[in-house]
């Protein structure tokens, strides 16, 4: 049976799909399902261990396969354990084991309902706009970019653009 999880994130690792986060109620579980379309018909399968150490899901995650390093990467988002956040996790697409590397730069505010965008030319996860708080009803909505540098050790928040206005309030 596939899950229902509002919010969410899929990301492809080899032609399979993975399904990341999103709400089990009014919990943000750390659920890492891969979702095997082959024998057909298409079966939801849990990877176990992506439930330890570092793990914890979020609601609106952004979510990308980091290819040259074999790893599901993670930013930003929300969860019941930090709020709105932009903390980074590295998961283990194989394993599920879950890490929190070390990420230098500053790192942006947290937020929800962002986009996000993998350049896989310039080996980064773009993060763009998002809410702090009250959702589409709130009050504070941003309009700037940030880089998580995937192909630096450690990995790296840039600040590419603080928009045309910032933080709209």
């Amino acid at each position: 049976d596939a899950p229902f999880r509002p919010g969410a994130s899929l990301a492809v690792v080899d032609g399979i799909a993975h399904l990341f986060g999103g709400l089990d109620g009014n919990d943000t579980p750390s659920s890492l399902f891969r979702i095997d379309t082959d024998p057909s018909p298409a079966a939801f399968v849990e990877v176990p261990r992506a439930h330890q150490g570092a793990a914890t899901g979020d609601y609106q995650p952004s979510f990308i396969y980091d290819a040259p390093r074999s790893r599901l990467v993670t930013a930003c988002g929300a969860n019941n354990q930090w709020g709105m956040h932009c903390r980074v996790r590295v998961i283990d697409p194989a394993t599920g084991d879950v890490s929190e590397p070390e990420v230098a730069g500053p790192m942006p505010d947290g937020r929800g309902g962002q986009f996000w965008v993998h350049d896989e030319a310039e080996e980064r996860l773009v993060v763009f706009s998002g809410f702090r708080d009250g959702g589409i009803n709130g009050t504070t909505f941003y309009h700037d970019t940030w880089a998580l540098e995937q192909g630096e050790e450690p990995l790296r928040w840039v600040h590419l653009d603080a928009g045309e206005a910032g933080i709209a309030q």
